[in-house]
């Protein structure tokens, strides 16, 4: 299916990101990639896609060039990097609407695709309503219907929960489709047939995933050596009874009480669209409940990860980004510096390598560990991330376990919200789960 010769790849004049790939990648085949952020794994994918073209070297689908033709499914990292319909079914059947399919037949399959992806109550709905991982499997659902001979997926099970990763899995499982993932996360190796492994955009493992597991490369479980107790200091923030809905008939949060202490960590976990990001914004006081009250602790700050942070990048460098909120708080010029150095060494990023590089240039990963920098620049008594660990590799997900627990050592009040159950476990936080409604 594939042949990659002596392949390279570079943006620009810049570093090269593959470095004179060789690989064969048979029909049918299944493989993950894995690697570190920065690594050239999304750069992989998008080159079998044929949305780049190699800058040195030869690749070929079927013997042939890649040309734009080429019948692949790619989703990308990012489920709204692909959404483009008014609404869930014009999303899905957009595929088939260019492939001019006959407009019953569409009707039909998006049907179909809906009821398998779990979005058939969701047909009329606008995708910008709703929750990520709902949105993820739409993106999924608006490829799959067009039953693509090759199947390439950026981190497919990001923001998916439980039954949307294990469904997906199941999929991958009994498709005859040449698949290529890029993942995190070991276990899900296991559905492959091959796991390739790139360090610094080359190749330095190539074999079964049984291999993988014993070759060291390898990474090991979550493991940090100090775990915060449950039952805290005083109390943060408190909620007390709230509702909220975007729509009378659909509430998203239905009385809702609890309270956040300092030196504590509250995992808000639950299934796609239960509720967790718009818990997340009314806690943070961006968006009113409808009924109920949030009550924060005098002089008690709140720093927010958004969702989807890297949407909200508008800096030219990572240095101004992560500065402004320290600008806004009035901070000195050498100050500024100083929490900017300091917030990036948190989140493992060189300052002296990352300060001038341009935000939008950084692999997925590397950008929510800029985002991540830029709310932990801000001094705040409470600090709320949603999906924190979202595109991060095993490095990253074990610094951000690290650091979660040294602010709640501080005292800080910290809330994470996801699906990432390891972590959560890792750092010994209390878990509130969310009911669908």
């Amino acid at each position: 299916m594939f042949q990659l010769k002596e392949v390279s790849f570079a943006f620009d004049a810049g570093e090269p990101v593959l470095r004179h790939l060789s690989l064969t990648i048979n029909s049918g085949e299944k493989v993950c990639l894995m690697g570190h952020n920065g690594s050239g794994k999304s750069t992989l994918l998008k080159l079998c896609a044929g949305l780049l073209k190699p800058t040195a070297g030869e690749l070929l689908a079927d013997g042939e060039p890649i040309a734009e033709a080429h019948r692949a499914g790619f989703i990308f990292q990012n489920p709204d990097d692909q959404i483009v319909g008014a609404t869930v079914a014009e999303d899905i059947a957009f595929a088939l609407q260019n492939l001019r399919v006959a407009r019953p037949e569409i009707v039909k399959q998006v049907e179909r695709v809906a009821e398998e992806f779990s979005l058939r109550d969701k047909l009329d709905a606008a995708p910008e309503h709703l929750s990520a991982g709902q949105r993820q499997r739409l993106a999924l659902a608006g490829v799959f219907i067009a039953d693509p001979r090759v199947l390439l997926i950026d981190e497919p099970t990001s923001y998916l929960d439980d039954a949307g990763r294990a469904h997906l899995r199941r999929i991958i499982q009994n498709s005859r489709m040449t698949t290529i993932a890029a993942t995190q996360y070991v276990e899900e190796a296991t559905d492959f047939d091959r796991v390739i492994l790139l360090d610094n955009g080359a190749i330095v493992f190539d074999g079964a995933p049984r291999d993988f597991v014993k070759s060291g490369f390898a990474p090991a479980p979550l493991n940090v050596r100090e775990v915060v107790q449950p039952g805290g200091e005083e109390v943060l923030l408190e909620a007390k009874e709230l509702s909220f809905a975007y729509a009378i008939d659909s509430p998203v949060i239905r009385g809702f009480s609890h309270s956040f202490r300092g030196g504590e960590i509250t995992a808000i976990m639950g299934a796609s669209g239960s509720g967790k990001t718009s818990l997340a914004l009314l806690l943070a006081g961006l968006i009113e409940p409808d009924e109920g009250e949030v009550k924060r602790c005098k002089n008690a700050g709140v720093g927010l990860l958004l969702q989807f942070p890297e949407h909200n990048f508008f800096a030219d460098t990572v240095f101004d980004e992560v500065a402004f909120a320290a600008r806004n708080q009035g901070s000195s010029q050498s100050q500024v510096a100083e929490y900017v150095r300091r917030a990036l060494e948190q989140v493992g990023l060189d300052p002296e390598q990352f300060s001038q590089r341009n935000p939008f240039t950084l692999s997925a990963g590397e950008q929510r560990r800029v985002a991540i920098a830029a709310v932990l620049v801000m001094e705040c008594s409470i600090y709320i991330f949603d999906e924190i660990t979202c595109g991060l590799d095993w490095e990253g997900r074990q610094l951000v376990a690290e650091m979660l627990v040294k602010l709640a050592v501080q005292g800080k009040s910290i809330i994470i919200c996801g699906h990432d159950r390891a972590l959560a476990g890792a750092i010994g936080a209390r878990v509130l789960k969310l009911a669908a409604e």
